[in-house]
């Protein structure tokens, strides 16, 4: 730093000679001088110089921050126990020679069959709907056959045992009390006698006649 001082110094010294004038001096006769371009290099060196030392000064009056020190944390004493002594020892031995019983898992319970079965069995399949058969139509109900003997079917030698049997009126009813019917004139009802004949029931259709046992019938027509 001494030595960047005393350069400018001395440039100071030899500006100030160049700018005042020595008043002892005659003034010589102002003669044409040739401009020329100042010198600008001692004042460049003058201005780095100053800054140093402005840079130099402001770093020895910084002063470094203290260093905060954390104390190490205090670290628990563990006390460890006491070594067992040979009889513990000993002691403890049987205990841990005694093996170890491990139960074996219990054995997985098998499904059901009728689960695995029905996990097996297929998607039941779609049924198409059951077809309504028309029904047939009801059958009339059989006509019970009349195989009761007509008097017509009487031969010769019966029918001349027999009165004419002329059905001149015939009355049926649902009440029975009020059925009649005029066979030869003779006004009959059910239980009455014509002859050898026995008039056994009127039915819609005619007399029913009793000849001696033997069912005869009297049509209308």
């Amino acid at each position: 730093m001494s030595l960047i001082l005393e350069a400018l110094r001395k440039s100071e010294a030899e500006r100030r000679r160049a700018v005042v004038p020595d008043l002892l001096a005659e003034p010589a006769i102002a003669a044409p001088v040739a401009t020329s371009t100042p010198q600008r290099w001692p004042w460049i060196a003058g201005g780095l110089a100053i800054a140093a030392s402005l840079a130099w000064f402001a770093m020895r009056d910084r002063v470094p921050a203290p260093i905060s020190v954390v104390p190490a944390a205090d670290v628990p004493v563990v006390e460890q126990p006491a070594s067992a002594t040979p009889a513990d020892t000993q002691r403890a031995a049987p205990a841990l020679r005694r093996p170890i019983v491990v139960a074996p898992p219990a054995p997985a319970k098998p499904a059901p069959a009728a689960d695995v079965a029905i996990a097996d069995a297929p998607p039941p399949a779609l049924q198409p709907p059951p077809r309504l058969e028309p029904k047939p139509a009801p059958a009339p109900p059989p006509v019970a056959l009349d195989t009761t003997e007509r008097v017509s079917d009487l031969g010769s030698e019966d029918r001349k045992q027999l009165p004419p049997l002329k059905l001149s009126m015939h009355m049926w009813n649902d009440v029975a009390a009020q059925r009649f019917v005029i066979i030869d004139g003779t006004r009959l009802r059910v239980g009455d006698r014509l002859g050898a004949l026995v008039v056994a029931d009127i039915l819609p259709d005619g007399v029913l006649l009793d000849w001696n046992g033997r069912p005869l019938k009297l049509p209308l027509r």
